[in-house]
């Protein structure tokens, strides 16, 4: 599946920060999507962290078709977070179509279930999409932060040759990212991700 393909192109990478548009490129070289354009916009990241629109279109009348994905991000929010959010977003690039709204009110429903607390008792398409969003948040870490460079920067801080504040730095991801990963709980995490794909 493309997403193993995906995570395979960055899980020997040890060198940080892995840029947003370097997961780009990996999408298009996987032949998902012929382009993704990234446009930041002011909002508010506690109603809505980031948003992507797939759409086809023709640059001339019988030119083979563009399959585009337009994601908005808060361009207000921190520059790790901005950094999650699109990456987050490329992997619902790789979603398949149960996990996609496809009406206002299916959109709205899904805002509500991603803003709202988690429910055993309302079952429905929202939730689970919102369960795929949230989902997705955690299977783009790999992407920013690969196993590979995770291992090199555990060495790195037991022999201290970097600190925890410099490692946040590098990566350009929050600390609580970063802390996440370091944990022993991530490695199988990673590998539950890599090989659920």
């Amino acid at each position: 599946m493309s997403l193993r393909k995906l995570y395979e192109k960055f899980r020997g990478v040890t060198s940080l920060p892995i840029e947003v548009p370097e997961i780009r490129q990996a999408i298009y070289d996987l032949g998902t999507q012929d382009q993704i354009i990234l446009c930041g916009r002011t909002l508010n990241p506690e109603e809505l962290g980031g948003v992507f629109h797939q759409f086809t279109t023709r640059p001339k009348l019988y030119a083979d078709p563009v399959l585009t994905t337009l994601i908005i991000f808060p361009n207000n929010a921190p520059i790790p977070v901005q950094r999650i959010i699109c990456a987050k977003e490329m992997i619902h690039v790789m979603d398949r179509s149960v996990e996609r709204v496809n009406t206002p009110l299916m959109l709205e429903e899904l805002i509500d279930k991603l803003l709202g607390p988690l429910s055993t008792e309302d079952f429905g398409i929202p939730d689970l999409i919102a369960a795929g969003d949230k989902m997705a948040i955690y299977r783009c870490i790999p992407l920013l932060f690969p196993i590979a460079a995770r291992n090199e920067a555990l060495k790195m801080l037991k022999n201290n040759n970097i600190t925890l504040e410099e490692l946040i730095k590098q990566t350009s991801l929050t600390k609580r990212v970063v802390e996440l990963v370091l944990s022993d709980q991530w490695v199988d995490a990673e590998k539950e991700f890599f090989d659920d794909c």
